[in-house]
């Protein structure tokens, strides 16, 4: 059975041009969202923002400390 997380992550690797924003969600974790270049975007939940730009940088992903116009606009047109 696939987790959300790993959905994601199979859609980041999987998919052209992919960039992340991370925000801190609750005292602890955080939000991680995989944007294409398409537009089509996918979400993980993590530890903390830490872990969520540290898997970026394994990834070889740009990571974005929330969203940047670009990706705000690429996600809704």
């Amino acid at each position: 059975m696939s987790t959300p997380a790993a959905a994601a992550l199979r859609f980041a690797r999987a998919s052209a041009g992919v960039e992340a924003v991370t925000m801190t969600i609750g005292a602890r974790n955080a939000q991680l969202i995989f944007v294409a270049t398409t537009g089509q975007w996918a979400r993980a939940v993590l530890s903390s923002t830490g872990a969520a730009r540290a898997l970026c940088a394994e990834l070889g992903i740009p990571c974005h400390d929330g969203w940047t116009d670009a990706l705000r606009r690429r996600v809704t047109d």
